[in-house]
């Protein structure tokens, strides 16, 4: 499950999904766990001991099916799975929060934030589904909605550097400069995300520039520049190490032995 502005992986790899959606949905459906387990054969089909129901498997299937296409960025596919295991699964909050992350992805503020609300209207006072309508409301400039929400997480929910950076923006966007520098400030002071800190430096030097703190405000863009080119350098170096180029030949074919 994710938590705040650092980012989910959905799936380390598909073997992985398959077990948690199949066990986890066990119980998200409402029903007793049953003693069995999911066996993930070498080409990577599924084989379900006779424990799990029809429905159980349609909907472990389903949802599996969702995690691999938003991995794959077919997001049209993964919508219509979430949508499927939805109709079976209809109080499974964690279908909604997964769905809302996928219109996320594709941009459909509107239809993510929907699933977001259905999830709190499913699990009342959840911290995940508040971070996200917040942070969609701030992004959307419904700052005032987004704002409670954001409060509400950070009150209950100290350490997300991510919320104290959205609740500075909030602030700032409203008027609550001084507010906002200490929001951002929290965030910054959290060990952030590399790809968040960036983002909150930048946001400083907007607050500092409006409270007249002009040294302050310089000091966070340089520290914002070489911020940016820092982790440019190792999103490049990281894409290096994993270009097909830079594998190894696992699959090659052996040398043929000469006969004497």
């Amino acid at each position: 499950m994710k938590f705040l502005g650092g980012g989910k992986p959905r799936i380390a790899s598909r073997s992985c999904a398959v077990l948690l959606a199949a066990l986890g949905l066990a119980a998200g459906c409402g029903q007793k766990r049953p003693p069995t387990i999911v066996v993930i054969t070498p080409t990577g089909g599924l084989e379900y001991w006779e424990q799990f129901d029809h429905e159980i498997k349609s909907n472990a299937a389903s949802k599996v099916q969702a995690e691999f296409y938003g991995h794959e960025k077919q997001y049209k596919q993964a919508v219509a799975e979430y949508l499927e295991a939805i109709k079976i699964a209809p109080n499974n909050f964690d279908l909604y929060e997964e769905l809302g992350d996928i219109y996320r992805q594709s941009d459909s503020l509107k239809l993510a934030r929907d699933a977001y609300g259905k999830e709190l209207q499913l699990s009342a006072k959840n911290p995940i589904a508040m971070y996200n309508l917040g942070q969609i409301d701030i992004e959307t400039g419904e700052s005032e909605k987004g704002l409670q929400l954001l409060r509400a997480v950070v009150t209950n929910y100290e350490g997300v550097p991510a919320a104290y950076f959205y609740l500075g923006i909030g602030e700032f966007e409203t008027g609550k400069t001084a507010e906002a520098a200490l929001a951002l400030e929290k965030s910054l002071s959290m060990q952030p995300d590399p790809n968040l800190k960036p983002r909150i430096e930048y946001q400083l030097a907007r607050v500092y520039r409006q409270l007249g703190r002009n040294a302050d405000a310089d000091q966070a863009i340089h520290k914002y520049t070489r911020l940016k080119e820092q982790n440019a350098k190792q999103n490049s170096a990281a894409r290096q190490n994993t270009s097909p180029e830079s594998l190894p030949a696992g699959n090659a074919a052996p040398e043929q032995q000469t006969q004497n």
